[in-house]
């Protein structure tokens, strides 16, 4: 038996993933049994029509019911109406909730979580790595910043830096080729998110060819560990060249006798 329980509707846009440091409050509300129900919830991932929220309770599917999506920090206080479109077990006394909203959510609210680092609107494919790196901030009296390349995509790249970046402004990222030669990259930082050590910074490509000249560079010199393993002989192969081989010597051993 599937444990989702879900109607017909289905979201086909693009939902944008929640960042784990920074949570954003869910409040559920609807009448259960005649009687008004409240719950608190995690966001998981939100659309500009749905979300999927995490709660300690089930709520029937179809049933309609009031979110509420709060962060103190942005001063952001939403209210919406929305309709369950499915429910599956997520653990013990947790619940993973899919829901459409009864309009859409205004267009400012997913840039401004994206900005402060609560969403991630990324959509490209991410390439995961580790490289040591250098940021030169323009509105910071051209400081630079001992960084870390953490991954990168088609739209931006993020960086962990001990030191604190200016979320909207301007920076270079530099680093140097497999010939020692310096390659800088113009980019802007979107969203910073404090983590135990530093601070993750998410960067936007400021140039179109940004993400090529990045791709190219870490091709150049990307650690032995990343690149691909050295392909094995099959089984079988070895299998038929040893007996090919045990065959030959047998084959002459015959031979050596006959004379």
């Amino acid at each position: 038996m599937n444990d989702t329980i879900q109607n017909h509707s289905q979201r086909r846009e693009a939902r944008y993933r929640a960042f784990d440091g920074h949570q954003v409050v869910i409040i559920v509300e609807w009448t259960s049994q005649g009687q008004p129900a409240t719950v608190q919830g995690r966001l998981i991932d939100l659309s500009r029509s749905g979300a999927k929220v995490a709660i300690s309770s089930p709520i029937p599917v179809d049933e309609a019911f009031t979110l509420r999506l709060q962060v103190s920090e942005l001063g952001l206080n939403l209210t919406l109406n929305a309709e369950v479109c499915w429910m599956r077990p997520a653990g013990p006394d947790s619940w993973y909730l899919g829901c459409v909203f009864a309009g859409e959510l205004p267009d400012h609210v997913l840039p401004k979580l994206a900005a402060s680092g609560y969403v991630d609107q990324r959509q490209d494919a991410r390439y995961e790595i580790s490289l040591e790196a250098s940021a030169r901030q323009e509105l910071a009296g051209d400081s630079l910043l001992n960084v870390r390349l953490v991954n990168y995509s088609a739209g931006g790249f993020r960086l962990f830096s001990s030191q604190p970046a200016t979320p909207g402004g301007r920076l270079l990222l530099e680093m140097h080729d497999a010939l020692g030669g310096l390659v800088r990259i113009p980019a802007k930082a979107v969203w910073q998110l404090e983590a135990e050590g530093g601070h993750h910074v998410g960067c936007c490509f400021l140039n179109n060819d940004g993400f090529d000249v990045l791709a190219q560079l870490v091709k150049s010199i990307k650690p032995p560990e990343l690149a691909e393993p050295r392909r094995r002989r099959p089984l079988r192969t070895l299998r038929w060249a040893c007996v090919a081989a045990l065959a030959t010597a047998v084959s002459f051993v015959a031979f050596a006798l006959s004379q």
